[in-house]
């Protein structure tokens, strides 16, 4: 029975690890902002370390997110999705992403469209 996730525009246009990867890179972001605020609510003092590992990961995060591109068109998928669905909605829309928000394209480059 295959899963939910393996027949949509990411994983078509064989992008699925530059989601992953961002996701990845959320994650390391919540985590060690979390430890450098816990530790400097404690002691009052600042973990630089921590913080700029945080702003590293966070900009990393939006770095891989604006390389999702459509191979057709070239729009950048992830930030069309995050800008035109609302915020409920966005992690629904990547999950469930069928074809490019722009041009249609399916995720295999099939689309007779050339921009």
């Amino acid at each position: 029975m295959p899963l939910q996730h393996e027949n949509t525009w990411f994983e078509r246009s064989g992008q699925m690890w530059k989601l992953r990867t961002m996701w990845m890179l959320a994650g390391v972001t919540l985590l060690v902002a979390l430890f450098g605020f816990s530790t400097q609510w404690r002691t009052h003092t600042i973990n630089i370390r921590a913080m700029l590992i945080a702003l590293c990961s966070g900009v990393g995060t939006y770095m891989v997110g604006a390389c999702v591109r459509c191979r057709v068109c070239g729009e950048r998928v992830v930030a069309t999705l995050y800008q035109h669905e609302s915020r409920t909605r966005f992690l629904t829309g990547l999950r469930t992403l069928e074809k490019c928000p722009v041009c249609g394209d399916p995720g295999d480059g099939s689309n007779p469209k050339r921009w």
